[in-house]
């Protein structure tokens, strides 16, 4: 049913619209042609000249019968003064028309013209015709009687149908559901879902709802029971999804859900599961042509309803709703008044319909009426209305359609259906077709060309006059007459001109009106299109476009130059050229001719004394001089004034400025502290005017220490502006991967906008502990100076202690503050571990392996400092997964305790860890103040793992020696060790031989220094002050190998190598030890902390400072 209504709206719709656009042509003098203007132009008041063109364009009927038509045009009586066509002939009018198609005037005539004659007064014609429906179709001819006896010939059309009912077998399928809803007390819970095999298990004889009642019990474990009297169906353990009820096994099989609720039900409640279902019985369709549905009853109750006729869905007559299932589904729609019956045997439905319409042998009767209005080129034309009436085989009328009928048009037009008494029609359609229009034995004669007459009636009113006709013309298109207008208007008048049509009720011209002026002050215009940028050598500004909007607009008023174009200081014009672009090339010549240069050569006067004939429009072209010691940088901007009106007052016509480049950040991100290749924001680099950027010179862009780059930069074509041909070339420089070198090629000299280049995609990895902006220091040849900032640098996680207890230096297993660990977003913390690797340009890569070993977060404690015990670790929020039972402690070789915590998988959402039941026990080598942790480890650092691409793994190789932490938190205060114990500084000054222990004064045989910023002294010295005595320094001069021996610690270093062997375990040292001038060398700090000592460094003054824990044992000296 829905297909057959598409079809039916297809046929109303085309029909409309062929009668929208095709009625006029009935009444020829109201819509058989219209009139326009090329185009409307504004004048002057006392304007006498040439306007535009009038435009009539006349469909092809109208066009072909318009021989010896007219039409009347006049302009305003009132005020007087207006003259249509002032000075001229009604044979120069004449002469001045041309046109297209049947009005075409430059048609070469035919060799051989056919003899004329006189078109007849119009003829009334009628034709009948009477036919049958057959197999849903229909083809009449009807000839059409009433042409007269001097115009013999054939005018015959063709009506035809289809789309009629033909009677069809309809089949159809029994649709059924279920719905269902739990009571108690005052609510109600509908269910989102439920098993058919909770329903009942039938439907009686023409029934539609049956209803079958569960109660709601409590099983043992809290679970809930559906029941069917005592027998339990079904098994929830939440209150919404019930599991059908195994009884063979006595338990719930949760692969068959048998019903759910979106709410919980509670013990109690009462299951209604209503089955909807077509019973047996027979049904019959109404048609409700009000709310246009069709309604399935059962009697006089409805039963189901259906807006196609085929899918019919439940209806609830008794509570006026629907449950949206459908019960019945046909093959195809049905009529009014079928029978629909369902039966049901052995188990199986099926559904017979009878009574479907069938209107073959169904007679049509045909009438046409209409008349001939003209006779061209050997056809009638005219139209006609046609009636087509549908009567059953009792002679009822079924159906009627009708419409107007163009005899000299081809094709099918279609007609309306109109009035049925059977919805089954809307399918069906019908047209008429001429198929034979011919006048016997006469036809016109061509013309030729296409002529007209022109007669004067007064100075505001012409007549015009068809007096022929082109040949071979196409008679299925637009025909247009264009007639060039010129018009003398009065003083005083302002506004719309309007045009008028008058055309008498036998013409095929139409009657209308048409604005062909418009009459306002003259306004001129300014514009300039492309802004250049020029240096202090001057050169072109941009082009000038001037543009009268009326003729004579542009004039002076013989004291005052038409226009004024005055420079800024510092500016002069050079020289000046006008061209016209359309219009009076005589007000371009008056120009070209008087313009002057004036006011210092600032200002540029134009002057045009003759007004011109019609709206002119050109273009002012122009050099300019700069006086660099006065000009401002910055826009040119031009004082427009004058005689004329203009607008606007203002204009900028150039850019002046000197040769250079800024570089600025075009956006800033976020990025993470220890992540590799990370994206950072966008950098702008403009030029001050075109050919700033100079071939072959660079721009270098440095990072801080501890970032290095990881990808190059390209230009983002979105956002970068007029940079023409120019392009650049990256290049790492220097072994720290820290600048970046970009070497321009190309140019923009000679554009009149100067580039502005965006650069998109640059990545850096920033190490573990460096935070804040991210500062990109610029140079290079270019001439470009500065800093940029690009990001932000954030610590993956924020690291804080819920208290700071005092502790003892010296005491085992004494508590700290409980360390909470938060991720600054989620994934802060992985899962599994990523590192980097360097391509073969130096950049800085992030490599992650398909099968990465398990990431671990690792909280350090100060050397000195060991954990007694492991402590708990958990989540407390968001959903960070750590595998908690492989929590442990561990120690450096320095003796700084570690907690190694294993994460399982990263998270979806922020996650906050917390350590609690901490317990240190410290040396007396802590100094006293604050009691720090560190956080760090591979899975909040990306710096820590090198991909070895040879080993096909991960090498412990940092990217930054020294700076893997990501986050620190104070946990406690170190105080005064215990009385027995003393503390011992030691000082070592750069530059000098000479060093303190306490308040004594010593002297070495080699000054400490500086190298690759780590602080060098004579190791022998630096034991001392460790506390080494001088018989536990041993040298082995053929292993080149010195050894420290301090209590239970064994220290080892040999000449040339970065390896500390501390109680046998190897240490690497980021420098190398070094014998120099006979001495043996190595960083104070490496020696020191080995030897249990803590080091700080005063940059001030310069000085390394050794500070240990003394155990005062009485008789012995220290």
């Amino acid at each position: 049913m829905i297909k057959a209504r598409k079809r039916w709206l297809s046929v109303l719709l085309t029909v409309a619209m062929l009668a929208a656009l095709l009625v006029p042509l009935a009444t020829p003098a109201q819509a058989a042609c219209t009139y326009s203007m090329d185009y409307v132009q504004k004048i002057s008041a006392g304007y006498s000249g040439k306007i535009g063109t009038l435009i009539i364009t006349m469909d092809p009927v109208s066009a072909e019968g318009s021989v010896g038509k007219y039409v009347v045009l006049s302009l305003p009586s009132s005020p007087s003064g207006y003259v249509l066509f002032p000075g001229m002939t009604e044979g120069q009018i004449a002469s001045s028309i041309s046109g297209t198609n049947y009005f075409n005037t430059s048609t070469a005539a035919p060799t051989a013209p056919a003899p004329s004659y006189t078109l007849p007064a119009p003829i009334d014609v009628a034709g009948q015709g009477t036919g049958t429906i057959q197999n849903g179709a229909f083809s009449v001819p009807v000839t059409l009687t009433g042409v007269n006896q001097d115009l013999q010939g054939k005018l015959e059309l063709t009506v035809s149908g289809s789309g009629f009912p033909t009677g069809q077998t309809v089949t159809g399928t029994l649709g059924s559901g279920v719905v269902a809803k739990a009571t108690v007390a005052s609510d109600v819970y509908a269910a989102t879902y439920v098993n058919p095999a909770l329903a009942p298990a039938s439907a009686g004889s023409g029934q539609v709802y049956t209803d079958k009642t569960y109660s709601v019990a409590t099983g043992t474990g809290g679970a809930l029971l559906l029941q069917d009297g005592t027998t339990t169906v079904a098994v929830s353990f939440d209150g919404k999804t019930f599991y059908r009820y195994n009884s063979t096994t006595s338990t719930a099989d949760t692969s068959t859900v048998y019903l759910t609720f979106g709410t919980a039900v509670p013990v109690g409640a009462t299951v209604t599961v209503t089955l909807v279902k077509l019973g047996d019985g027979s049904y019959t369709v109404n048609y409700n042509s009000s709310s246009k549905v069709y309604e399935l009853k059962s009697g006089t109750t409805v039963v189901a309803k259906s807006t196609d006729g085929k899918a019919f869905t439940d209806w609830d007559a008794t509570n006026n709703k629907s449950y949206g299932i459908t019960v019945l589904t046909l093959s195809a729609p049905v009529a009014p008044s079928t029978t629909v019956t369902v039966s049901t045997a052995y188990g199986v439905s099926w559904v017979t319909v009878s009574s479907q319409p069938n209107w073959n042998g169904y007679t049509v009767e045909i009438a046409v009426n209409g008349s001939v209005t003209a006779v061209s080129n050997g056809k009638y034309v005219g139209d006609g209305t046609v009636t087509v009436t549908v009567k059953d085989t009792a002679g009822a009328q079924k159906a009627t359609f009708s419409g107007t009928v163009y005899f000299a048009r081809t094709g099918a037009q279609a007609l309306t259906l109109g009035s049925s008494s059977d919805p089954a029609a809307s399918a069906a359609s019908a047209q008429a077709t001429v198929t034979a229009n011919t006048v016997a034995g006469v036809q016109p004669a061509p013309s030729g060309v296409a002529s007209f007459r022109v007669e004067r009636i007064s100075d505001t009113k012409i007549k015009l006059y068809v007096t022929g006709l082109a040949a071979g013309a196409d008679p299925t298109s637009d025909s247009r007459i264009r007639i060039p207008l010129v018009i003398a208007v009065p003083t005083g008048v302002s506004g719309d001109i309007t045009l008028t049509a008058e055309a008498p009720s036998t013409s095929t011209f139409s009657s209308g009106s048409v604005v062909i002026a418009r009459v306002g002050v003259g306004k001129v215009t300014l514009a300039v299109d492309n802004v250049p940028s020029i240096s202090s050598r001057g050169g072109e500004i941009g082009v000038i476009k001037i543009k009268e909007d009326i003729p004579g607009a542009l004039q002076d008023s013989g004291g005052t130059p038409a226009l004024k174009l005055r420079l800024p200081p510092g500016f002069r014009w050079s020289s000046v050229s006008a061209d016209r672009i359309w219009g009076d090339q005589g007000l371009v010549d008056s120009i070209n001719k008087n313009y002057k240069i004036t006011n210092d050569r600032r200002d540029l006067e134009l002057w045009n004394s003759v007004p011109s004939k019609q709206g002119t429009y050109f273009e002012l072209k122009a050099t300019i001089d700069v006086d660099e010691s006065v000009a401002k940088v910055g826009d040119v901007k031009v004082v427009v004034s004058g005689a004329t009106t203009a607008e606007p007052s203002e204009l900028i016509v150039a850019r002046y400025g000197e040769y250079g480049v800024t570089v600025k950040a075009y956006s800033t991100t976020d990025i993470i502290a220890g992540k590799v290749a990370q994206d950072i924001g966008k950098l702008e680099i403009k030029e001050n005017i075109p050919g700033s950027l100079v071939s072959g010179r660079t721009i270098t862009l440095t990072l801080p220490e501890n970032v290095r780059w990881s990808q190059a930069p390209m230009i983002d074509d979105e956002l970068s502006q007029s940079y023409g041909d120019i392009s650049f070339d990256s290049k790492l420089v220097g072994s720290d991967g820290r600048m970046l070198k970009l070497t321009f090629y190309g140019s923009t000299e000679g554009q009149t906008e100067p580039a502005k280049i965006v650069l998109k995609n640059m990545q850096v990895t920033p190490a573990a502990d460096f935070s804040g902006d991210l500062k990109v220091e610029v140079g290079g040849s270019q001439g470009v100076t500065g800093t940029v900032v690009l990001a932000k640098v954030k610590s993956p996680v924020t690291a804080t202690a819920s208290s700071t207890p005092q502790v003892i230096i010296g005491k085992p297993d004494q508590p700290v503050g409980d360390l909470t660990i938060t991720e600054s977003m989620a994934d802060a913390i992985h899962g599994t571990v990523t590192g980097w690797k360097k391509d073969d340009e130096g950049y800085v890569t992030s490599v992650t392996p398909e099968r990465a070993p398990q990431a671990k977060l690792i909280v350090e404690a100060p050397p000195g400092v060991i954990f007694s015990g492991t402590p708990k670790v958990e989540v407390v929020e968001g959903d960070l997964q750590i595998d908690s039972q492989a929590v442990s402690t561990d120690k450096t070789p320095a003796l700084e305790g570690q907690i190694i915590i294993p994460i399982k998988s990263s998270s979806t959402k922020p996650s906050t860890i917390k350590i609690s039941g901490i317990k240190v026990t410290i040396d007396r080598t802590v100094p006293e103040g604050d009691l720090v942790f560190k956080v760090k480890g591979t899975a909040v650092d990306e710096t820590l793992k090198r991909w070895d691409a040879d080993k096909g793994e991960f090498v412990d190789d940092e990217l930054f020696q020294g700076h893997d932490t990501v986050a620190e938190a104070a946990v406690a205060k170190c105080v005064t060790p215990a009385p027995s114990e003393t503390i011992s500084k030691a000082i070592f000054k750069i530059g000098e031989s000479k060093y303190t222990i306490g308040d004594k004064e010593y002297t070495m045989d080699a000054a400490a220094y500086i190298e690759n910023g780590r602080a060098f002294a004579p190791m022998r010295y630096v034991a001392y002050a460790a506390g080494v005595t001088p018989d536990n320094i041993l040298w082995n001069d053929a292993t080149r190998t010195a050894t420290f021996i301090k209590g239970d610690r064994v220290v080892q270093v040999t000449d040339g190598s970065n390896i500390l062997v501390v109680n046998g375990t190897q240490v690497a040292m980021d420098v190398k030890a070094v014998i120099k001038d006979g001495r043996f060398f190595l960083p104070v700090r490496w020696l020191s902390v080995a030897l249990g000592c803590q080091v700080e460094w005063d940059a001030k003054n310069q000085q390394v400072i050794v500070t240990r824990n003394v155990v005062q044992v009485p008789g012995q000296q220290q």
